[in-house]
């Protein structure tokens, strides 16, 4: 068990172990160990600190002990405890307290072997004490050797130092490096009408054609619509197969009238009743023939049937607007942006996503500062980590923006570049390098022209 004390400086770590402590003919029992000293759990008349004492450590094993003579100096006073420390301990003395410490912690004590050998082993100075001498030829071929690995390093540090020096000056006066996205013509596409974004059937980066579904939209309103049109749709046909039975019992109210007018006329002839209560018979009979009359005509259904066709109408118009609903893509490119996204409520003309189409262009973010150096004149190195390919662009347009910071806003400047070459293929979304050249460059190189050209 290792003791820890924070009362007092250690200078080794004292280890609780069983060891024993004989001074003056009587034994006491020690309660912590280190190679440096100890401590007893017991007073001892007529000490105080500074004091010397000689005593024997005995350190027990299983069927025998190590007993050594050691010389102590009293360092602590406790109520119970004293604590000693070794004085002139030698170093055989200390491997052997050493080496007992250690298998009592790994609980190796009947490992006697180990501790009679680093007992008896012999006592040896070290390091050496005297110089190792070396011959004049000796001393010559080492120092051939030396200035050969000398003048080695020299000549690697120079050529470090001179490669480090070349990169510095060239990125920091001659080229201003950045990173491009490959881009191309931006094409918005909207909402048709107010309702529920229902599926986004493209991802981020997916090249369409034209006439390719990109989003459906579900509208409550043009639901709503579906629905009572085809209510009214179905009553309507209802109505037309209902209308063969209908003229058979007009048919037969009209029959019924007509005998009710017969005995009316004969009951007015007889006095019964007055001329307005037969006036009220004819009037029913007369409506009712009317209606018989129309039937026959067929006005009824005909207008039954244009409602019928009005209503087909109506249905067909909104299925052609709701097939607006799932928005197609106009033309061919690829999905740059998905600004609104499933279950999301939109309005009219409310922008969905942005289609990049038309050809792919190098769009580049530069500091305002950097600009200064920038020759927008100059050719435009540009590498393509994608197919390994370095080729020259142009610039096609500068347009200033304004990025918001934390601080303040610090504009931007964003770079247009377009391939010098019609044979380079660049694809929608890709990120290239850039080199572009500064003014320094440019004047060296025009200078280097004139004067070789």
């Amino acid at each position: 068990m290792v003791i820890k004390e924070s009362r007092f400086k250690r200078r080794a770590q004292r280890v609780k172990i069983p060891a024993l402590l004989e001074v003056g003919g009587k034994v006491y029992k020690v309660s912590d160990i280190s190679v440096l000293g100890l401590r007893v759990e017991d007073s001892i008349p007529n000490i105080s600190p500074g004091a010397e004492l000689l005593g024997t450590l005995i350190l027990p094993l299983p069927d025998s002990s190590i007993n050594l003579r050691v010389e102590l100096i009293v360092r602590h006073i406790g109520p119970s405890w004293i604590g000693f420390e070794f004085k002139d301990l030698g170093p055989k003395k200390r491997r052997v307290i050493r080496h007992y410490i250690e298998l009592a912690i790994e609980g190796r004590l009947g490992d006697l072997e180990s501790l009679v050998s680093s007992l008896y082993l012999p006592e040896v100075e070290t390091p050496v004490l005297e110089a190792i001498s070396l011959a004049e030829e000796e001393k010559a071929g080492l120092y051939q050797r030396f200035r050969r690995h000398m003048w080695f390093w020299l000549v690697f540090g120079l050529l470090v130092i001179l490669a480090f020096v070349i990169y510095v000056t060239y990125n920091t006066l001659f080229v201003f490096r950045t990173a491009g996205l490959v881009i191309g013509t931006p094409y918005q596409i909207a909402s048709p009408a107010r309702g529920v974004l229902a599926r986004i059937l493209v991802r981020e980066g997916e090249r369409v054609l034209p006439g390719r579904v990109l989003f459906e939209i579900n509208s409550s309103e043009l639901e709503t619509q579906k629905r009572k049109l085809e209510q009214r749709l179905a009553s309507l046909k209802r109505q037309l197969k209902e209308f063969p039975q209908r003229e058979k019992l007009l048919k037969e109210l009209l029959r019924r009238q007509e005998e009710e007018l017969k005995r009316a006329k004969v009951l007015f002839n007889q006095g019964i009743i007055s001329l307005k209560d037969y006036q009220f018979v004819e009037g029913n009979y007369l409506r009712l023939k009317m209606r018989w009359l129309e039937s026959q005509k067929s006005i009824e259904k005909t207008k039954l049937l244009e409602e019928i066709e009005e209503t087909r109408i109506l249905l067909d118009e909104l299925d052609r607007r709701r097939e607006d609903l799932r928005v197609k893509a106009p033309v061919a490119g690829v999905v740059e942006e998905i600004m609104v996204w499933e279950g999301a409520q939109v309005q009219p003309h409310t922008p969905i996503m942005t289609l990049l189409y038309g050809k792919p262009r190098i769009a580049a973010k530069i500091p305002v500062w950097e600009a200064l150096k920038f020759d927008p004149s100059s050719p435009v190195k540009v590498y393509d980590p994608s197919r390994d390919r370095l080729f020259l662009a142009q610039v096609e347009r500068i347009e200033q923006k304004k990025i918001e910071s934390p601080g303040k806003p610090f504009p931007h400047l964003i770079v247009y570049l377009i391939p010098e070459s019609p044979e380079v293929v660049l694809s929608y979304g890709q990120v290239v390098k850039i080199w572009f050249p500064n003014r320094i460059y440019s004047r060296v190189k025009d200078a280097l022209e004139k004067i070789w050209p």
